[in-house]
């Protein structure tokens, strides 16, 4: 057969459950999806993972309409869509990355050849205890639903989980804009008042130490996930960490176009 004969490449699946404890089909990557990652146009606003992600996942449903569409995958809580992009760019180039880097040790400067195992931070989602197996590991959500609800001060609270596109709202606020308690309001956060629930736009109400308490407790029921490679240079024993998603060699290994 020539190979301008095949509509796209199709190469290895394997059945993923996200942090949220949904369950997606993953396929390896071929050119045109590399294209979608890639577009310069669609990074600046965060279109380009969305993208990527709809076109290398799909639903585990049975029946034709497996794929999902734009939309879904903005509504994609935002561990799922990050651990949905790791699982992929295992499948699609292996667990070992490999990638080049300065020591950011100023007056060292030395050129660091660094080698990471990316199962460091997987784990088995499915395992009802599970505990990331270090602080950089993937979390799990400890709800399914769309709100996490819990009593705080002897009242009623609630908020939505960050979901890509209000990850992408946030990232968009002005910095003059931004601060402290803007994740808060990202995620709607309520009270709840004589049955009702009532957004949260405005913190006077709350002291200082009380903000700290609140934002600590979201956090904690809406973990982030920060994927650090940590390194200590041989050569001036700097400590240092590596964001995973800012390496170029974890989409691209070895690439320099």
């Amino acid at each position: 057969m020539n190979l301008f004969d095949k509509i796209a490449y199709s190469g290895k699946t394997k059945i993923i459950t996200l942090p949220s404890g949904l369950k997606v089909e993953i396929r390896e990557a071929n050119g045109a999806d590399e294209e979608l990652l890639s577009n310069n146009s669609a990074a600046l606003n965060g279109m380009n993972l969305v993208n990527y992600i709809a076109s290398v996942c799909k639903k585990t449903i049975e029946g034709p309409d497996k794929n999902f569409l734009i939309e879904e995958v903005l509504s994609f809580k935002v561990l799922d869509l990050y651990y949905a992009t790791l699982q992929s760019r295992m499948l699609n180039f292996g667990n070992l990355l490999e990638f080049k880097d300065i020591c950011q040790n100023a007056q060292c400067a030395k050129e660091l050849e660094i080698t990471h195992d990316l199962e460091e931070f997987c784990g088995n989602l499915e395992d009802p205890n599970y505990k990331p197996k270090n602080e950089y590991a993937i979390k799990k959500y400890p709800t399914s639903d769309t709100h996490s609800v819990f009593t705080w001060m002897g009242s009623e609270f609630r908020f939505k989980h960050l979901t890509r596109e209000m990850e992408m709202k946030t990232l968009n606020i002005p910095a003059t804009e931004s601060n402290k308690n803007t994740p808060l309001i990202a995620r709607e956060l309520e009270a709840k008042k004589d049955s009702e629930w009532v957004k949260l736009t405005f913190f006077s109400m709350f002291s200082a130490k009380q903000m700290a308490e609140l934002r600590r407790k979201v956090a904690e029921l809406d973990p982030l996930f920060a994927p650090y490679i940590e390194v200590i240079c041989p050569h001036c024993r700097t400590h240092q960490l590596f964001n995973l998603f800012n390496i170029r060699d974890f989409y691209y290994p070895g690439e320099s176009l």
